[in-house]
């Protein structure tokens, strides 16, 4: 039996602003990614890859220094998911079952806000500060 364990997060008004902008420009990366692959398909008829988009992903946080502040590791995971929901959409395409749901633009408020972050070489990437966590046992699983 697999158990799942639920985080609940209780930071302070300061960590939920700096958790707020980390998900804000994860969000924006998605978004520019999703729109870069959309964008190169019809101007090219060739398809933007995983690896691609980090090598633009290195380029533009050379650039732009307010990329440069948060961890690579959670931006390329960024685009490790959109890699993902493109990769499962063509997929679906070929098994012709149902739809087969292309990836979506992701807005503010929508409950898309997602914070995952694997194991990481830098424990202190999200510069948060000590957050106060809940643990709970997912419901569907307690005795």
């Amino acid at each position: 039996m697999i158990l799942t364990y639920r985080y609940r997060l209780l930071p302070l008004k300061s960590q939920h602003r700096a958790l707020e902008r980390i998900c804000a420009a994860q969000r924006e990366l998605h978004n520019a990614a999703l729109e870069e692959r959309i964008d190169c398909y019809r101007k090219t008829g060739k398809t933007r890859t995983y690896i691609d988009q980090c090598k633009a992903l290195t380029t533009c946080r050379r650039e732009v220094p307010e990329m440069g502040a948060l961890p690579v590791s959670l931006q390329r995971w960024t685009l490790k998911r959109l890699d993902d929901a493109f990769q499962g959409f063509f997929r679906r395409l070929k098994a012709r079952k149902g739809k087969a749901g292309f990836p979506r633009f992701r807005g503010k408020g929508r409950g898309e806000e997602r914070l995952e972050h694997g194991s990481s070489s830098d424990p202190g990437a999200f510069d948060c500060g000590c957050v106060m966590v809940a643990v709970h046992l997912d419901a569907g699983l307690q005795s």
